[in-house]
């Protein structure tokens, strides 16, 4: 996943437009949310996209569950340490309303941007337990 010329305007674009959006299980939750995100930077499909197609929490916590997102996320973006993600990097924060219990939202700044069930959440990046790098 490689980012475009100009992705730092689509990005902006991609986080407005869900600023008013409500919550909804593969329309959009944190994946959807971040797979936007990504889509936008990279100018296409994220190489995740055919792996979660779902509808309901529990099809959402079958996928997500025991890892399976962040082995997925491991397999296209490199790891890194929360402190050293940058803007359009991803993130997974602790949520009460993500599946096992987290959240993934896109960097911005010391903020990471993420779904919330009333449009998006202003997570710090402080509270990351890690991030995965979008070249």
């Amino acid at each position: 996943m490689t980012r475009t010329e100009g992705w730092e305007l689509r990005l902006v674009a991609a986080i407005e437009a869900a600023q008013g959006r409500s919550w909804a299980w593969g329309k959009h939750d944190c994946c959807a949310f971040a797979r936007s995100c990504v889509a936008a930077m990279t100018g296409g499909a994220t190489p995740w996209d055919e792996h979660y197609t779902y509808g309901t929490e529990a099809e959402a916590e079958a996928i997500v569950g025991g890892g399976g997102l962040a082995r997925l996320l491991d397999a296209h973006a490199t790891r890194c340490a929360p402190r050293m993600a940058g803007r359009g990097d991803l993130a997974a924060v602790p949520s009460d309303y993500g599946p096992a219990g987290m959240t993934l939202g896109v960097v911005e700044g010391a903020w990471v941007w993420c779904a919330a069930p009333r449009g998006l959440a202003r997570v710090a990046l402080d509270s990351a337990v890690t991030a995965w790098r979008i070249a």
